[in-house]
């Protein structure tokens, strides 16, 4: 009896010293910590994927029973996953579950979750991450891409923290070093359900080991899940993974696009122009062109899905066009130019009579109608008889006229002329058009190509309808061939394929596709069926690529305003900002894909 209240006693001793030295609360085997992982090579996907079906069901109290492997079942290594939980109105908890083998792990990292939710707030998005890969960093020097590993401190410290974590609280700074004050700042969060004097003793360990150099840590990636309560997604670098394309995906990527217009603008009909999901707060500047092309998106997905209210947030973006117009400087005819910060730009002209027009088409309200011509009118002033735009930009108060030239702005331009010919009818438009789109074609035949000119090619296919030149269809296929021909496949991190010419701006990518899939309704309608074909499969693998960026709950659940970028497409790999005209040209040419047939 005597030796086993001692053996009792030394145990007690144990289980006391190790929470000394950790400062954490003893739960499962908390010996284990990173050097001791091994990675998941021997797990096939659809294996780990059960294993999330299992924890999601388990924390949304579900019924439905998932039968695991064998190999899951009989994992008897260390592993450590994350469970990550939000109601979708607060910033993601985080719950670590540390064990022998994934289902033990598992199960602690549910448990933690029912221990900490005593007031059982409805858990709208559950994600699973599984430790794979680790590599010890030395110096404090995270050597790793943040958007595809998280990083653990020493075993006596005992923290992690996710990839996600790190890019939504900026726990590592640009000189690729642990930040102190924000992963302080950060934990601070994570332990507010803990005892005041429990949370103080960890926040001491770590300003303890921050405050030492050269501290050795680890980076560590994972296997990740979500489940958005609809179903189960692999994730890969904190974004979903399209192996696949339907029309359903499609549609659902552009409501949400749409949803995220619907809040970014506001009662004036200004919107959020750029919006950091990281620090919840948005940019100060505007441009009105991207706005008009914005408005436009809007209204092409309208046609698709007739919400009123995204109608009525676009008929507010016209307004404030509107609001924008004044009396062009040295006409004879009030013409009106759109004016921003004293600069007319002839791009805004051209996307505002673009946007205005597609509203006038499509509800038969003819409100905007004078605006719409004396817009034109504005453009007409400024094309030469040879069809060269002389001025791109202007001093509006002075007049004078600026040496820039853009790449776009004539395009654009060219588009809103055809769009007013569209709906008016008079010759002079359609004649102007003919002028502008041969001196760009003419001039420098190269020049559009290389540029890959999408708001041309938008003009080309529609300029081809009303004047059966070759030389508009030749030219619209030479754009999309050279943006096709240039397309990534076999790239070294495989969210890469996809993208044409280079991977590091998801918007870039977008205004090819429009080009792509503008010239496949080109080579649909007249019998160019290798064209065709073309088109279509590179264009499916651009949006494939695209759809990887657009905010869902996998990244947005980690922010502190997690449901207001929801929609939103990101710049592209670890830029994070969403800006009207990444989500318009992403919208637009999903919207586009849509329209086609998935056989």
């Amino acid at each position: 009896m005597k030796k086993n209240r001692v053996t009792l006693l030394i145990l007690v001793l144990i289980i006391l010293l190790v929470r000394f030295l950790t400062g954490i609360e003893i739960s499962g085997h908390k010996s284990i910590w990173f050097a001791d992982i091994k990675n998941l090579s021997g797990f096939k996907q659809g294996e780990l994927k059960k294993l999330a079906g299992y924890t999601f069901n388990k924390v949304n109290n579900h019924a439905a029973k998932v039968t695991l492997s064998k190999d899951i079942l009989n994992d008897k290594e260390a592993r450590i996953v994350f469970l990550s939980v939000s109601d979708g109105q607060n910033k993601a908890r985080v719950f670590t579950g540390i064990g022998i083998g994934l289902l033990q792990a598992a199960n602690i990292a549910i448990d933690e979750y029912f221990k900490s939710n005593k007031q059982r707030w409805w858990p709208r998005w559950t994600r699973l991450d599984i430790v794979d890969e680790v590599i010890k960093e030395k110096s404090n020097n995270f050597s790793k891409d943040s958007s595809l590993y998280g990083f653990a401190t020493d075993r006596i410290t005992y923290q992690a923290f996710l990839s996600a974590e790190v890019i939504a609280n900026k726990l590592i700074t640009l000189e690729n070093k642990p930040d102190k004050v924000n992963i302080i700042n950060y934990a601070l969060y994570k332990y507010k359900d803990l005892p005041s004097k429990e949370a103080k003793k960890r926040i001491k360990k770590l300003n303890n080991f921050f405050n030492k150099e050269g501290q050795d840590f680890y980076a560590f990636s994972t296997k990740s899940y979500l489940n958005d309560n609809k179903k189960i997604i692999v994730l890969y670098r904190n974004h979903k993974v399209f192996n696949s394309l339907n029309n359903d995906d499609l549609l659902l990527a552009s409501i949400e696009a749409g949803e995220y217009f619907k809040r970014t603008v506001d009662k004036n009909g200004r919107f959020v122009y750029l919006y950091s999901p990281i620090t919840g707060k948005a940019g100060s500047s505007y441009n009105i062109l991207r706005h008009a092309g914005s408005v436009y998106s809007m209204l092409e997905l309208y046609e698709v899905t007739k919400d009123k209210e995204l109608l009525a947030t676009a008929k507010r973006g016209i307004e404030y066009l509107k609001r924008q117009a004044r009396y062009c400087k040295n006409s004879s005819n009030k013409s009106l130019c759109i004016i921003e910060k004293d600069l007319f730009k002839l791009g805004s002209n051209g996307l505002a009579a673009v946007a205005i027009a597609k509203y006038q088409k499509i509800t038969e309200d003819n409100t905007y109608n004078n605006l719409l011509l004396a817009l034109g009118a504005g453009m007409l002033e400024r094309l030469e008889q040879n069809g060269n735009f002389r001025v791109h930009k202007e001093v509006y108060s002075t007049g004078q006229v600026l040496g820039f030239r853009s790449s776009f702005y004539p395009g654009e331009a060219i588009l809103g002329l055809l769009r007013i010919y569209e709906l008016n009818k008079d010759k002079k438009w359609l004649e102007a058009v003919i002028r502008a789109a041969n001196y760009r074609i003419n001039s420098d035949p190269d020049y559009a190509i290389e540029k890959r000119d999408h708001w041309f090619l938008y003009c080309l296919n529609d300029l081809y309808r009303y004047r059966k030149d070759d030389i508009y269809l030749t030219h619209g296929f030479k754009i999309a061939d050279y943006i096709s021909r240039n397309q990534l496949s076999k790239q070294e991190y495989q969210d890469q394929n996809g993208a044409y010419f280079r991977s590091d701006s998801v918007t870039f990518n977008a205004t090819k596709s429009e080009a792509v899939c503008t010239a496949y309704k080109l080579a649909k309608d007249f019998g160019y069926t290798d064209n065709q074909h073309r088109y279509k499969n590179a264009l499916i693998k651009s949006i494939m690529f695209q759809l990887q960026f657009q905010l869902g709950p996998e990244l947005s659940m980690y922010f502190d305003k997690p449901g207001f970028a929801l929609g939103g497409f990101y710049k592209g790999i670890g830029k994070y900002n969403v800006r009207n005209d990444y989500v318009q040209h992403n919208l637009s040419s999903i919207v586009c894909l849509g329209q086609m047939d998935f056989d």
